[in-house]
């Protein structure tokens, strides 16, 4: 479990930075969206509609995870 715990914080400490032509996205491992600026300007709105879509898209993901693990008797 602490094994489990730690990695966890070290995806949320490691940071990824993107910058495609004016767009710039600066997220952690774990997928959350900290910045979300186009020509240097903070866009809050696309910020959390891209962090809230991820998170729908994780659990999604889970979800049919869920599905396959049970079918296959894991």
């Amino acid at each position: 479990m602490k094994q489990m715990y730690d990695i966890q914080r070290e995806l949320a400490a490691q940071e990824i930075e993107m910058i495609v032509g004016n767009v710039r996205v600066l997220m952690t491992a774990n997928q959350e969206i900290k910045k979300f600026e186009i020509d240097g300007v903070p866009n809050e709105d696309a910020r959390r509609a891209i962090g809230e879509a991820i998170k729908k898209s994780q659990k999604v993901a889970a979800e049919k995870m869920t599905v396959i693990s049970k079918a296959m008797g894991m």
